[in-house]
């Protein structure tokens, strides 16, 4: 069953890296900032659509407590592509 998702993990993977480079790209000083902005909310929005309904819920039922071992690993060492990593390494104050 899970391998029959497999395009659509490697395509949703990609997607993950698009955001990241367009997030590191923004440039709220650009007079093209708001557009932009506007477009990333809009594919990120159709990105979780495909994500919630379908990915999770598969997830849910095909990964059992060894694949959430690999998850909870793979997110420890790259929590969001939203965080900045030398920022992650800083102790809060």
């Amino acid at each position: 069953m899970a391998g029959e998702f497999i395009d659509e993990i490697d395509e949703l993977e990609v997607e993950h890296r698009d955001f990241a480079t367009v997030v590191a790209g923004l440039d709220a000083d650009s007079a093209h900032f708001e557009a932009q902005m506007r477009k990333l909310l809009d594919d990120l929005a159709v990105h979780v659509e495909r994500e919630d309904p379908g990915i999770f819920p598969v997830s849910v039922v095909t990964l059992g407590a060894s694949g959430w071992d690999t998850v909870d690993r793979a997110h420890a060492e790259s929590p969001s592509f939203l965080l900045d990593a030398s920022e992650e390494a800083q102790p809060p104050q």
